[in-house]
């Protein structure tokens, strides 16, 4: 069936409306994210594991005139895969100290730079999040004021605002 038929069709019968039009990709529905993050959980880890840096090293004093045996620890933070890209999406990750990923998948079509709003949700989560006093730790959460925030930076990266504030 041509196009042009199929149009008079569809604006005629009154069953058909409110008519939704969506353009693009459909967005990810709540159990596609988990199976995401679970799919891309293990993958972390194993880079992480892999990875030729350690956790943290020790680094001779740079000071000649110092001790010989003074030694001070230099803090390097192996986090695993930062950023995966596929002919579709890209997927960015950024892990705390504490363990906790936070992922945003984008389209190819956005800069590396975006990668730099997860900071900004990192920063959300600590001043929204762990600060609520009720807030348990390892438990689900929903806080207005993190989802507010979240949909801000989003909403920033869509219209290309990466940089952290």
């Amino acid at each position: 069936m041509h196009v042009s038929a199929l149009f008079p069709k569809v604006f005629s019968d009154e069953q058909n409306f409110p008519l939704t039009i969506k353009f693009g990709r459909p967005r990810l529905r709540p159990n596609d994210r988990i199976q995401l993050a679970s799919m891309f959980q293990p993958l972390h880890q194993m880079a992480r594991l892999l990875s030729p840096l350690a956790d943290t090293t020790e680094v001779a004093n740079a000071n000649p005139s110092a001790d010989p045996g003074d030694k001070h620890v230099a803090s390097i933070w192996n986090s695993g895969i930062q950023s995966l890209e596929t002919p579709a999406c890209r997927i960015h990750c950024l892990e705390s100290r504490t363990g906790v990923k936070f992922l945003l998948v984008t389209d190819t079509k956005l800069p590396q730079a975006s990668r730099e709003s997860l900071r900004r949700v990192y920063e959300a989560y600590t001043d929204y999040v762990l600060k609520n006093p009720f807030y348990a730790s390892n438990q689900p959460f929903n806080f207005e004021f993190f989802v507010n925030q979240v949909k801000i930076i989003c909403e920033q990266v869509e219209r290309g605002i990466y940089v952290s504030s």
